[in-house]
């Protein structure tokens, strides 16, 4: 038994019917995506807004330091940021104002895991823009950083200072 039809009609109705399966099985999967699409778009309008650029640190002298734990840090470090895991910030010792001719004091950004671990966009993005606000040279050089308590990967803090501004 064939299941073609001999006669041209029977042809042109069965192609017709292929056609409009297959634009239906299109429409099903575009319709689909779209509503995937629609709810990502959804989650991202309902994220809190990115924090203003981080504002009032002063460019530290001395080395900046890397931790993830304030146990870490040293006492004499300031300023201490912290970068949290949704990219925001929080200033928790402010920029000292130092003497002129006083030693320099190290700088100190307290990260959510170690660098560059599992470090989202957003986090990337305060941590970059923190260390700008710290480090008023340019080109930032990977020698000023020193890790507490976890191993630093210098390709990457390379590849991260390459993108300051």
């Amino acid at each position: 038994m064939k299941f073609v039809p001999q006669s041209l009609g029977g042809r042109l109705a069965l192609a017709l019917a292929v056609a409009v399966g297959a634009v239906a099985g299109l429409d099903a999967i575009v319709s689909h995506t779209d509503a995937q699409a629609a709810a990502r778009d959804a989650a991202v309008r309902a994220a809190p807004l990115a924090q203003a650029p981080v504002v009032g640190l002063l460019p530290a002298a001395g080395e900046i330091l890397l931790a993830t734990r304030i146990e870490a840090v040293p006492a004499e470090a300031a300023p201490v940021v912290q970068v949290t895991a949704n990219g925001g910030f929080a200033v928790l010792r402010g920029s000292p104002r130092d003497a002129p001719g006083a030693a320099p004091r190290p700088a100190a950004i307290l990260l959510p895991a170690a660098f560059p671990g599992r470090l989202d966009a957003a986090t990337r993005a305060t941590l970059a823009e923190v260390i700008a606000r710290l480090a008023s040279e340019r080109p930032v050089r990977a020698a000023r950083f020193r890790s507490l308590g976890f191993r630093l990967d210098v390709f990457e803090l390379e590849r991260l200072l390459a993108w300051l501004p």
